[in-house]
């Protein structure tokens, strides 16, 4: 069991499902005796042991967490109008501390912008980089290089640096795309192999050859990398494959690349989305709807990106519509939980002006 300040502020007990052995957030605070959920409490509500209602949620803070809603910790023997809600999902309940079943909205012209503002404020990662991801689809399809640039250049992660250098290049900048390559950090593992590709690409702009023109020692290069495992080795393989015929049995794929084609293949294009909202960005009034596919909304809540649930509410009726205010919420980017009256959840994220 650990404690951090996270719980310290949100008044949870904490769990490190990732590592083993003691002190593995023990430089993130110290406990509040007075703010802790303590373990033979940590599942069920005391009130009604008999029925225990798990209040479960994966943070993407790197642990699983148990929340009491209650302003203050109830007293033994406690209130009865404690009650600890499931607020766990199906899709996140096998250890992945990040929200991989979350339904990402599409990019469009009425809502790139204020996303393409979102990046900077979210932490490194998944969320971060899959956003990202769709943004430069985005952008590249409507032909706008400063905001892919600019998206590029803010990124850390050394295959936005790849991508980055390469567009200069392109753009015959080879002073500003040789201080990308050289700006990669060192320990990176990719490094070494994707410079080596890039002395190909560069050799191209410098002598104003195109990529089926190359010379014999450029070519053996390029066969040379291809026999690795790393980015530099697949683009290798590419240039081969489209201008020299060459044949590879394996396709290397990053793990971003990986992760987002993964979640990508698994949506059916032809399927109606159950969980569509209007509008988005949103104002004050959000429109919600399931599809009728389903069993009617049972309940509604919103969370902030680190898992906290900000709002929350029951619906009575067997309602497939229904409009949430969003007024008293900041500027920002939330995700939208909906449980149907099979208990089924479906996640949506929207962005708040």
């Amino acid at each position: 069991l650990w404690c951090n300040d996270y719980t310290n502020t949100t008044k949870a007990w904490a769990i490190n499902i990732a590592s083993q052995g003691a002190g593995a957030f023990k430089d993130q605070g110290e406990c509040r005796d007075e703010r802790r959920l303590y373990p033979e409490n940590k599942l069920f509500d005391n009130c009604d042991i008999n029925n225990p209602e798990l209040k479960h949620v994966h943070s993407n803070l790197g642990f699983t967490y148990w929340r009491n809603d209650e302003p203050e910790f109830p007293k033994i023997p406690c209130s009865q109008n404690m009650i600890l809600k499931d607020i766990s999902s199906d899709c996140n309940s096998q250890g992945q501390l990040v929200s991989g079943c979350v339904a990402l909205v599409p990019i469009t012209s009425g809502n790139a912008d204020d996303y393409f503002a979102i990046v900077p404020t979210l932490p490194d990662g998944t969320e971060r980089q899959l956003l990202v991801n769709d943004l430069l689809r985005y952008y590249s399809s409507e032909g706008d290089m400063i905001k892919v640039k600019t998206l590029l250049n803010n990124e850390t992660d050394i295959n936005y640096k790849m991508l980055y250098a390469e567009i200069l290049l392109e753009e015959s900048n080879i002073t500003a795309a040789l201080t990308v390559i050289n700006n990669m950090s060192s320990d990176s593992p990719e490094k070494a192999d994707y410079v080596s590709f890039f002395s190909v690409l560069l050799y191209t702009v410098q002598n104003n050859v195109n990529l089926d023109e190359l010379p014999e020692d450029k070519i053996n290069t390029l066969e040379s990398l291809a026999l690795g495992r790393s980015i530099g080795a697949y683009r290798a393989q590419s240039v081969l494959i489209e201008y020299y015929s060459k044949k590879f049995p394996l396709i290397v794929e990053t793990e971003a690349g990986l992760e987002y084609r993964s979640k990508r293949g698994a949506e059916d294009s032809n399927t109606i989305p159950p969980l569509t909202i209007q509008p988005n960005p949103v104002d004050d009034i959000l429109q919600i709807n399931l599809s009728n596919n389903y069993y009617g909304i049972k309940e509604i809540g919103i969370f902030s990106l680190d898992g906290r649930l900000l709002i929350g509410q029951k619906i009575e009726s067997n309602l497939f519509n229904v409009e949430l205010k969003t007024d008293k919420l900041e500027s920002g980017v939330y995700i939208l939980t909906v449980k149907d009256l099979k208990d089924k959840e479906f996640q949506i994220k929207f962005i708040k002006n």
